[in-house]
C-alpha cells in the first residue's frame, strides 16, 4: 500500500489440450522463466493458460524447482553426448538410465514405443511386474531380424550425428568470443547497421559496416563467406544469440548486406552486431 505496483515480464504458455495438473506443463513454464531472466528481471513465476476452459494458473519458479530441472537437463545432455561407446574394436550405443518403473504413467507416454524398442534391442531387461509386461507388449510383434535392422540403422544415425556435431560450429556461438570465431572465417564481428529497408514479403534488407577494427579483424572478402550463405545475427553485448536469421546477398571489403526476418533498425544506433555463417550439415538424428 502506498508503493508503486511491481511490473514484471512474465512468460505465458498456451495449452490447447485438456486441463491437467501435469508436472510437464509446469516444468515447461519454469524453464521459460529462466529464458525470460536472461533479458528481463527475474519473473519468479509464469502463467499457464488452458484455452478450452479459460483457466489460468500461476506457476511459481522457485530455486529448488529450477535447480532440479537444470540437474535433469545436465544429466540428459551428458547422456546424449556419450550416446556411443567402444567395446573392443566395435562402436555400440550406450546404456540409457534404467527404465522408470511406473506402468500407469508410462502407459500414456508418447515415447513408450521408442523406449520399449530401445530397451529390448540394446539393454538387459531389468523391469519387473507390470512395467515388464507393458514393454513386452509394445515389441511382441517384432522378430529378431527387425531388431537387427533397427540396431544397425540406429548406429548409422548416431555415427552420422556425431560427425555432424564435429563439423558444426553452432556450439561456438555460446562458448567462443566473436573475435576468436572470426579467425575461422565463419564470423564477422564489430558491425554497425548502416541501413535497414523493409521488403515486400515482410523481410528486411540490412547493410552493415565495420564499426571499428581490431587486431583480429579481417577483410570481409577474405573470410569464408559467400553470397547466399545462411546467416545468424547476434548482439553479444545484450546476450542475444542468433536472434534472427537471413541470407547474405552482397559482400564487399568494408560492407555487407543481408536479408533478414527482423527489423534491426529498432536497435540503438550504437549497437554492435555479429554475423555468423550457419553450416548446411543436416543429420538424420535431428531432421524432421
Amino acid at each position: 500500500k502506498g508503493q508503486d505496483p511491481l511490473q514484471r515480464v512474465l512468460p505465458l504458455e498456451l495449452k490447447t489440450g485438456r486441463e491437467t495438473n501435469s508436472i510437464e506443463h509446469r516444468s515447461q513454464v519454469i524453464l521459460y522463466t529462466l529464458l525470460t531472466r536472461e533479458q528481463h528481471p527475474d519473473p519468479e513465476l509464469g502463467l499457464l493458460l488452458y484455452l478450452k476452459t479459460g483457466s489460468m494458473k500461476a506457476v511459481p519458479a522457485g530455486h529448488v524447482d529450477r535447480r532440479e530441472l537444470l540437474l535433469l537437463r545436465n544429466r540428459l545432455a551428458s547422456q546424449l553426448k556419450h550416446s556411443l561407446t567402444k567395446e573392443g574394436e566395435k562402436t555400440v550405443p550406450s546404456q540409457l538410465p534404467p527404465v522408470i518403473n511406473d506402468p500407469r504413467g508410462c502407459k500414456y507416454c508418447s515415447q513408450l514405443g521408442n523406449c520399449a524398442l530401445y530397451n529390448r534391442t540394446f539393454e538387459t531387461p531389468d523391469s519387473e511386474g507390470g512395467m515388464s509386461d507393458l514393454l513386452s507388449q509394445q515389441t511382441a510383434h517384432l522378430e529378431t531380424s527387425h531388431l537387427q535392422y533397427f540396431s544397425h540403422w540406429y548406429l548409422l544415425v548416431m555415427l552420422e550425428h556425431r560427425e555432424t556435431q564435429h563439423k558444426s560450429h553452432l556450439s561456438h556461438l555460446w562458448c567462443t568470443p566473436a573475435q576468436d570465431r572470426e579467425k575461422s572465417g565463419d564470423c564477422v564481428h564489430g558491425l554497425q547497421l548502416d541501413r535497414c529497408a523493409p521488403g515486400v514479403d515482410g523481410d528486411f534488407t540490412c547493410t552493415f559496416r565495420r564499426k571499428h577494427l581490431t587486431p583480429s579483424s579481417q577483410p570481409m572478402t577474405s573470410l569464408r563467406l559467400c553470397v547466399d550463405d545462411y546467416i545468424l545475427v547476434s548482439v553479444e553485448a545484450l546476450n542475444m544469440v542468433a536472434m534472427c536469421t537471413g541470407f547474405l546477398i552482397e559482400l564487399g571489403d568494408e560492407r555487407l548486406t543481408v536479408r533478414v526476418d527482423r527489423d534491426l533498425s529498432k536497435f540503438p544506433s550504437y549497437t554492435v552486431f555479429t554475423l555468423d555463417k550457419k553450416d548446411g550439415y543436416v543429420s538424420t538424428a535431428t531432421s524432421p
